[in-house]
């Protein structure tokens, strides 16, 4: 399971080099049609230039999209770690005490509140 933390420490770096890659191949795209359209091409050459700007085009809307399914760094860590502190014994029976210390204090609180919310009865 070591590979879960590389892959929190890289997954935000994934997504700026997807993106830098759709970059990329959009701008190819764009210089293949500009140079299709303004330089005099072979045209036996044509077809393929045009497939390589819509095989450029869509491998730049398939980075992008796969963007939106890489977890943050954060996201990762949550699903790493939150499981094993939800069965990690030590922490559930320190918060059974924590949960009576908190209890008293909202007692303590609302009784407050009470106080405060009745100015004639002190």
């Amino acid at each position: 399971m070591e590979w879960v933390i590389y892959f929190a420490g890289i997954a935000d770096g994934l997504v700026g080099i997807f993106w830098f890659l759709g970059l990329v191949l959009v701008g190819l795209g764009v210089l293949l049609t500009v140079c299709l359209g303004v330089l005099d091409i072979q045209p036996s050459l044509a077809p393929a230039i045009r497939r390589l700007i819509i095989i450029s085009g869509s491998l730049a809307l398939l980075l992008w999209l796969s963007v939106g399914f890489i977890p943050n760094s954060k996201t990762i860590a949550a699903a790493y770690v939150l499981p094993k502190i939800a069965r990690n014994e030590p922490v559930h029976s320190s918060a059974s005490g924590l949960e009576v210390l908190a209890a008293e204090w909202l007692k303590e609180m609302l009784a407050g509140s009470d106080k405060r919310a009745l100015p004639g009865k002190h």
